[in-house]
């Protein structure tokens, strides 16, 4: 770059960094196309059938859902508290994975065998 004064140089400089931005830009551009297509493609049958196995898998394996009663001492345990007592004493729980977090992010596995429990028990 050849510059004869100061506000040469300048000028230059910001006509180099506009272009740059311009460049940027159209890259991201591209970037969110290519991450909108990532996210919005459907899952092959087998991907889907793998998550959905190895969900059932992780929460069969992780808790006593099944077997642990709903109702204790003639009442209904509240859900949170019978959720905690499904997972009380799983060997091998994660220790880096927090019970309330698996809890919810399970909540429809656990609803469904409160509820079966309850209509089993009563």
């Amino acid at each position: 770059m050849d510059s004869k004064t100061c506000e040469e140089y300048v000028l230059a400089k910001l006509a180099e960094s506009l272009a740059e931005n311009e460049r940027l830009k159209a890259e991201l551009g591209k970037a969110k196309e290519r991450l909108d297509a990532i996210e919005s493609a459907k899952p092959s049958a087998l991907e889907q059938m793998v998550v959905e196995y190895g969900r059932r898998a992780l929460f069969s394996d992780k808790t006593y859902a099944r077997t642990t009663n709903v109702i204790k001492n003639g009442e209904a345990q509240p859900y949170g508290t019978w959720c905690m007592e499904a997972m009380k004493d799983v060997y091998r729980f994660p220790k880096n994975i927090d019970k309330t977090e698996f809890m919810a992010f399970f909540e429809p596995e656990f609803r469904e065998a409160y509820e079966e429990g309850l209509e089993d028990e009563q």
